[in-house]
């Protein structure tokens, strides 16, 4: 994992640990999100488990702070029968992606009653990870060693982040519940030229 991302787990964890009461700016109130994400302009969907923790202070709508989250995106399954002409012969590849991110946010209730929806953006780094692994058996079902792979890598980009959520308070309860989805863009300089590379997020949040 990179320095900057256990640094900024390192901060949140803590701050998170022990909120503060500011003296202007309103209070410290963590959060922890746990959901499932997918990746678009793919041509098939898979998706992976994500979770963050994110800090956030403000008073009346607006709030701002941080996030540190983990984005799983499922694993891509290629096979390809006879393989080499080989009748039998099976080709079987394995693909995972995930993605480590640490960002800024800023958030705006859009209500201040028990039921609160909200809109959120942010950006910040995000650390792109893969995992790619090939195997080869012959026709009687026996590994061919010389096709072995395995392989993985990691490159960090700016990404942004944006999305919608709603959260149930109650009266004189400081923890509320709800859900959010976002969208996230990787930003990146392809062949095409200028574009990101999106990413969906959807799942639940726990806020104190």
């Amino acid at each position: 994992m990179k320095r900057w991302l256990l640094a900024g787990l390192g901060a949140v964890l803590t701050l998170a640990a022990h909120p503060i009461e500011a003296q202007s700016g309103g209070r410290w109130s963590p959060a922890i999100g746990v959901g499932v994400n997918t990746a678009l302009a793919r041509p098939t969907r898979h998706y992976g488990p994500g979770v963050s923790v994110s800090l956030v202070r403000g008073t009346g709508r607006f709030r701002f702070g941080a996030e540190v989250g983990y984005q799983g995106l499922g694993t891509e399954v290629s096979r390809i029968e006879d393989f080499d002409n080989q009748p039998g012969a099976l080709y079987r590849e394995e693909f995972s992606r995930s993605m480590l991110r640490v960002a800024g946010l800023v958030q705006f209730e859009a209500g201040t009653g028990r039921v609160r929806p909200y809109l959120i953006a942010g950006a910040g780094g995000y650390d792109g990870r893969f995992r790619d692994r090939i195997r080869v058996t012959d026709g009687n079902g026996q590994p061919v060693p010389f096709y072995d792979f395995d392989g993985s890598g990691s490159d960090v980009k700016a990404g942004l982040t944006a999305g919608v959520g709603v959260v149930l308070t109650r009266p004189g309860r400081r923890m509320a519940f709800g859900i959010e989805g976002r969208w996230h863009g990787i930003l990146d300089v392809t062949e095409d030229g200028f574009g990101t590379a999106d990413f969906l997020s959807f799942g639940g949040v726990i806020r104190w």
